[in-house]
């Protein structure tokens, strides 16, 4: 057994760290804030609220959710992107499960390296393991192009 390899706990946002769905908030403070296209932004939430209404997602389903919200995001510009996902993570902080500091500090006492992996949007995933100080985190990407989102779907967890 190697006794100097990097150990690694991996945790998703939601359903995992807090409530919900991450997403949804991230959308809807894209809306308000006239950020991102509103039909397909509205579109993408109808799809997020089927998922979260099933026990299982259809097939599909998933694949749909990612496409729409891509396309909510053209043309959309990423300094107003990560605003939207600051004030979405502020919001979100508060309705952490109570068990998440200790589990935290259980996993980084045992000599873990805690990185959130989640299909929400990167931007608010990045904002969630910076406050929290994890090693990391990932999620969704939407390609941009001259500091703008170009609506095509890069990588999805």
């Amino acid at each position: 057994m190697n006794c100097c390899a990097t150990k690694y706990a991996i945790l998703d946002l939601d359903g995992t760290l807090l409530p919900g769905h991450t997403s949804r908030h991230y959308l809807r403070v894209l809306l308000d804030d006239g950020t991102c296209d509103r039909q397909a932004g509205l579109s993408c939430l109808e799809a997020i609220d089927r998922f979260a209404a099933e026990e299982k997602a259809p097939p599909g389903l998933m694949d749909e959710i990612y496409r729409l919200y891509a396309l909510a995001m053209k043309g959309a510009s990423v300094p107003r992107a990560r605003f939207a996902a600051e004030k979405t993570w502020r919001a979100s902080r508060g309705k952490l499960f109570s068990f998440v500091p200790e589990l935290l500090s259980l996993l980084r006492a045992s000599g873990y390296r805690v990185h959130l992996l989640s299909g929400n949007h990167d931007f608010p995933v990045q904002e969630a393991a910076i406050d929290l100080r994890l090693s990391g985190g990932h999620g969704a990407v939407v390609e941009v192009a001259d500091g703008r989102f170009t609506g095509r779907l890069l990588s999805a967890p």
